[in-house]
């Protein structure tokens, strides 16, 4: 007599539901101890995304990486975070007395027993008080990332920053988010400029170039690796760097012009704008999702429109914009219509998001005054070829009013979809 065989439960439904767990850790490690079906998936939410806070950390994750169950662990391992405790309460930045060194030893410790990383953040580090034998740059020891996200941190000159992705070959996606560099003289009160045939001027185009057509900066040998190489597919620049125009001009000189798909600003200033526009005049061919938001008090109304011509978008996002505010809302409509209006070499604009300011998510609709006009915007956008796709985030339908009617009406019949978050 046969026997029957015993059920088994499928492994892609227990991943399934480990994977509603990813932030329990101490539910992740009982399911790591439970069978051996079970440990992939709990292991890989446990050590996919490692974080170093002190040199304890430090020293306990080189322990582990180090240990006979590193075979099994460290191909988990994709993405690191350094990042120090927050700094005392009343203060912009910790003290020196508050620093301790220990990130100088992380490339050192960790680069290579980690070949599989992906993603490298690091979160306050401020160069002028560590070692003046230690860079930045050291983690370029990391070779393997392809995401690199700086936060939070002040470094000794831009050139840092150049020589670190200089030092990653295979970084596609950067992401700065309030981060200043000590600005050498020679780039202080110089703008980006095109002259007449196209050609970009910078601060970068007087660095003396190398044999193989790339540049060192001022104070590393001929003998440096290779700069200038970085192609980034993505960039994200949040409380942007001072001064911006640096950033945007030195990336114009790499290959990150022809690779660029996917930018976005947030927390533009006015004196951001100029080079913000040349640099979008010069990359926008290639682009195909542009996200900007404006620092408080600053208005799109001027924010210059020139690089509309050389937009070839997917998707277009607005962010920080203001519910209430008139001014800030005034160019929306005649942006708008001039995409409508170039029959001639339409832009394959297929999905457009406005992103209110938060404060509107908790207005009622007798508080909201809605000084945009959203029939009229849907009208021009309804006009606009290619256009699939109406996103309002932080506005809800029932907060417009009668003009909600009135913006159903005008889309009566059009395919596409407009959405409120």
């Amino acid at each position: 007599m046969s026997s029957l065989a015993s059920p088994v439960f499928p492994p892609e439904l227990s991943d399934y539901t480990i994977d509603f767990l990813y932030d329990d850790t101490t539910s992740l490690r009982a399911c790591a101890l439970t069978c051996k079906t079970w440990l992939p998936a709990s292991r890989y939410h446990i050590f996919n995304a490692v974080k170093l806070n002190d040199a304890q950390d430090l020293d306990n994750l080189s322990s582990l990486v180090s240990s006979n169950s590193a075979p099994g662990i460290v191909p988990y391992i994709h993405t690191l975070s350094i990042s120090k405790p927050s700094p005392t309460s009343g203060l912009s930045h910790p003290t020196s007395r508050s620093v301790t060194q220990w990130e100088a030893f992380v490339p050192s410790a960790l680069s290579l027993r980690l070949p599989l990383l992906d993603t490298l953040h690091i979160q306050s580090f401020l160069s002028f008080w560590q070692p003046s034998s230690f860079s930045i740059s050291s983690y370029g020891l990391f070779s393997s990332v392809r995401s690199l996200h700086l936060a939070n941190s002040s470094l000794r000159s831009f050139q840092e920053l150049r020589s670190l992705l200089g030092r990653l070959p295979k970084v596609d996606e950067l992401w700065l988010d309030n981060v200043t560099f000590g600005i050498e003289q020679m780039f202080v009160g110089q703008s980006l400029e095109m002259d007449d045939e196209g050609r970009m001027h910078s601060p970068f185009t007087s660095l003396t170039p190398l044999a193989s057509g790339t540049s060192t900066p001022r104070g590393l040998s001929g003998t440096s690796p290779v700069y200038d190489l970085v192609s980034l597919t993505s960039l994200r620049v949040d409380a942007n760097p001072k001064p911006m125009a640096i950033l945007l001009g030195w990336l114009l000189l790499t290959p990150s012009i022809q690779t660029l798909r996917n930018v976005t600003f947030a927390a533009l200033e006015a004196h951001d704008f100029d080079a913000v526009n040349t640099f979008l005049g010069v990359v926008g061919g290639s682009l195909e999702r542009l996200s900007i938001g404006l620092k408080e008090g600053t208005d799109f109304v001027d924010l210059p429109l020139a690089f509309i011509r050389n937009l070839t978008l997917n998707a277009l996002t607005f962010t920080s914009l203001s519910p209430t505010s008139s001014s800030s809302n005034a160019w929306i409509i005649p942006f708008f219509t001039r995409f409508a209006a170039d029959a001639v070499n339409p832009i394959p604009l297929q999905s457009v998001t406005f992103e209110f300011s938060s404060d509107a998510a908790i207005k009622p609709a007798s508080e909201l005054a809605m000084p945009l006009d959203l029939p009229g915007l849907c009208k021009v956008l309804k006009a606009t070829p290619y256009i699939s796709r109406i996103a309002f985030h932080g506005i809800k339908s029932h907060q417009c009013g009668s003009a909600w009617k009135d913006v159903r009406r005008e889309l009566y019949g059009w395919s596409g979809q407009v959405l409120f978050k």
